[in-house]
């Protein structure tokens, strides 16, 4: 298995069969819309650095089959800007405790089963009228649970020990010591560092240097390789937090 960043918050999972994107906002790579074999995109929640309707056009078009799940707020807003048509039709709506599969079993598929938790962003000023958040969890047999917060440091139950979490390192609405608070409670196993674009590539150096140095004992801030690929390859068993290297195999 492995998680490609693609700038920001939008992240590509693959599993052996099994494609999934989210949050392909206003400040991802632009290569990310050229990706195919996607089945589904996920969105967190309604802001444009996560999601735009232009984003999700061209990932359907380039993969008609591809379920689209967003947060409700993500939901109304896009297809409010949909007008009455295929895209708008084709969106499904996510509620914090919803669960879902994508994937199939039959051809190699792997199913992933995922989670929707959470429910409020992170507050940016009391002024600015808040939105819904859900942070999604990602589960399949053999392979490592994946965890993506969206925009919110809330100390869920869902993260506490997880084998990778992508976590935002740096945002308007944080302060560092927040950040540092959160990977000390729910202490994952690996923290994948996203949310980053709104930081220049110095500025970043400081946040990462901070959130790696005062992580917990037990937790990895794994920051993403020149290719953006974390591989988490399988689980060596459901008790252990390691992994069997990926071994180059697609279907790894």
């Amino acid at each position: 298995m492995r998680v490609t960043h693609f700038k920001h918050s939008a992240l590509l999972l693959d599993y052996p069969g099994t494609r999934i994107i989210v949050d392909p906002g206003n400040l991802a790579d632009p290569a990310l819309l050229q990706t195919t074999g996607i089945t589904a995109v996920l969105v967190s929640h309604q802001h444009p650095d996560h999601v735009t309707l232009d984003n999700l056009q061209v990932l359907v078009d380039q993969n008609p089959s591809a379920d689209l799940f967003l947060e409700a707020g993500a939901y109304e807003e896009m297809r409010q800007q949909a007008g009455p048509g295929s895209l708008g039709d084709s969106m499904r709506r996510v509620e914090p405790g919803k669960q879902f599969q994508v994937g199939t079993s039959f051809g190699g598929q792997v199913t992933v089963t995922i989670r929707a938790v959470g429910g409020e962003h992170a507050t940016i000023h009391p002024d600015i009228p808040s939105v819904g958040n859900v942070g999604y969890v990602f589960e399949a047999d053999g392979f490592p649970t994946v965890g993506h917060t969206g925009d919110s440091l809330e100390p869920l139950d869902d993260w506490r020990g997880i084998d990778a979490l992508s976590f935002p390192v740096c945002a308007p609405w944080s302060k560092m010591q927040e950040t540092i608070d959160f990977l000390r409670e729910v202490k994952p196993a690996i923290g994948m560092p996203v949310h980053d674009a709104i930081a220049s590539p110095a500025g970043r150096e400081i946040f990462m240097r901070q959130a790696t140095n005062l992580a917990p004992e037990g937790t990895e801030v794994r920051d993403w390789p020149v290719d953006g690929v974390i591989v988490l390859g399988r689980k060596v068993s459901e008790t252990s937090h390691k992994w069997r290297p990926w071994t180059g195999d697609p279907d790894d």
